[in-house]
């Protein structure tokens, strides 16, 4: 029976999880502050400290680092938790997202002018991506090869191979997508709307797998770097992981507080789950929700998928954030 790994405290009501480190070794938080975790045991290693008050923090990458990124100012960390140094912008200036680029020695934001390259060595911008103006919610693969945005004026997504721009390709009528994540390679993209959640293909922009038809209202997204892997939250409190490969459910977790955000390890192998505490869902029980979801999915052939021998739960209180083992 799958269990809990762990479960992290982060000292307030309500807590985010900010994803894993490229080699699965690390898990950052935010709470009451920024916590950096050993994944695999749950210790606190260190709370970072940045010198602002509203802002995001990530992992970057295949850099051994993290960043926390404010409107105006950005601080690098090693895995650690040591601030390592700071990128102030030019006055006048703020970002609207953050991706590095591991092959490049560089990092992007998005401005307003459009998305703009800057080296890691130096800070200095030494490049603009073409007709990039207006985009956000800017993404990249790990290695960074890969970036992909969305640009709300025109509801489409992009997904530009930095090797040869000329290929890049637009996919139109995202319906407002959030949760953008690139895989590793760079070769799938994912993220959700107000129909359900959804794989492309980032070559072709086709799509790869989806989770539609749904009666629960989809609240928050996860997918592996390698690629094989998403996990698909509800309003409901439960938490969906499918096999892309087979477009089937091979686990489902219950919580009983509304979801803040999910993260998965890189290798799909950890499930990480941030909770509210403002609400605490209605407690449908598996074979209740799977009825629904099978009235919803008449025609699915892995509609039995919906339903687990045994769903995994636990009672968690406020500030906590839990990390599910996921069964190989």
């Amino acid at each position: 029976m799958t269990l809990s790994k762990y479960t992290v405290v982060n000292g307030r009501a309500s807590v985010q999880v900010l994803g894993f480190s490229a080699d699965g070794t690390r898990l950052l938080t935010k709470g009451a502050g920024v916590d950096l975790y050993d994944a695999k045991t749950g210790d606190k290693i260190e709370r970072l400290n940045p010198e602002f008050e509203r802002f995001s923090a990530e992992f970057m990458g295949d850099f051994p680092q993290l960043v926390a990124v404010g409107s105006e100012l950005i601080e690098f960390y090693d895995l650690e938790g040591e601030l390592l140094s700071t990128w102030t912008a030019d006055p006048g200036e703020s970002t609207a997202g953050f991706a590095a680029l591991w092959e490049s020695d560089a990092f992007a934001l998005a401005q307003q002018d459009g998305i703009n390259f800057y080296r890691m060595s130096d800070g200095v911008q030494y490049t603009q991506l073409p007709n990039s103006a207006g985009m956000s919610q800017v993404v990249s693969s790990a290695d960074g090869t890969t970036l992909a945005a969305y640009h709300k004026e025109s509801d489409r997504l992009h997904v530009w191979p930095l090797a040869n721009i000329s290929n890049a390709i637009t996919i139109s009528e995202a319906d407002s997508p959030q949760a953008l994540h690139l895989s590793n390679d760079g070769q799938r993209l994912a993220a959700f709307n107000d129909r359900g959640a959804f794989v492309w293909e980032t070559a072709t922009g086709s799509v790869l797998m989806s989770v539609e038809k749904l009666e629960f209202e989809v609240d928050e997204l996860a997918f592996s770097a390698d690629g094989t892997t998403l996990a698909v939250g509800y309003s409901d409190g439960y938490v969906e992981v499918w096999s892309v490969a087979d477009e089937a459910i091979v686990q489902l977790f219950q919580h009983p507080r509304s979801l803040y955000n999910l993260a998965l390890s890189p290798d799909g192998s950890m499930l990480a789950v941030g909770l509210h505490d403002d609400a605490i869902v209605t407690n449908v029980t598996p074979e209740d929700r799977a009825a629904i979801r099978l009235r919803a999915n008449s025609s699915n052939p892995n509609g039995a998928q919906f339903l687990t021998s045994s769903t995994p739960y636990i009672e968690t209180q406020p500030g906590f954030a839990i990390v599910w083992e996921i069964a190989p």
